[in-house]
């Protein structure tokens, strides 16, 4: 077995570990489990078992198929393109930032 593979079967361990893991106190099961999906996903990339493209889309993925987020929301800003004002915005923060006053 290769070493990319163990990396990924760790990161499904993981990953089922935190998932059946009961929620703190005053933490939802649904926000539990997107804990799960996420820092799973953070720890693939951290252990290189996926690059991080292929691990943020299978986080998402994983969110939608489990039911932990709804396909619109989870996908609701893709292909958007920002408003410019918030362009804008971000661009007068930055300036600021790097002291053109």
């Amino acid at each position: 077995m290769s070493s990319i593979v163990g990396r990924r079967i760790a990161v499904v361990v993981f990953f089922l570990i935190l998932w059946i893991v009961p929620p703190p106190e005053g933490l939802s099961a649904q926000a539990m489990h997107l804990f799960a999906i996420f820092i799973s996903a953070i720890f693939a990339v951290i252990i290189n078992a996926m690059p991080i493209l292929v691990s943020s889309l299978a986080a998402l993925v994983v969110a939608v198929l489990t039911g932990t987020m709804e396909t619109k929301i989870a996908y609701g800003n893709v292909g958007q393109l920002p408003d410019i004002h918030d362009c804008r915005n971000a661009l007068d923060f930055v300036g600021h930032l790097a002291g053109a006053d």
